[in-house]
C-alpha cells in the first residue's frame, strides 16, 4: 500500500499532529521506500505542530491552503 506514496508529490492541507507524524515517518531513515516530495503543508494556525515541523526540515509552508494549488 505504501507503495503509492514512492515518488508522489503531495501538498498537506492541516498542520496538526497527524501530519507531523506522517512528515516525521517520511524523512525517517528507516523509510523502506523512496520518498515522496512533499510540496508544501497549508495550515490557519501559525503555531500547528506539522507546519512548524515543515518549517524546520524547509518545506515551503503556507496559512493558504489555496496557495499549495498553485505550486508547480
Amino acid at each position: 500500500m505504501l507503495e503509492i506514496l514512492e515518488n508522489a508529490n503531495i501538498g498537506i492541507v492541516g498542520g496538526g499532529r497527524f501530519c507531523e507524524k506522517f512528515l516525521d515517518a517520511i524523512y525517517n531513515k528507516n523509510f523502506s521506500i523512496k520518498s515522496p516530495t512533499i510540496l508544501g503543508v497549508a495550515d490557519i494556525d501559525d503555531e500547528a505542530p506539522g507546519l512548524n515541523y515543515a518549517k524546520s526540515k524547509g518545506i515551503f509552508t503556507a496559512q493558504d491552503y489555496r496557495v499549495l494549488f498553485t505550486l508547480p
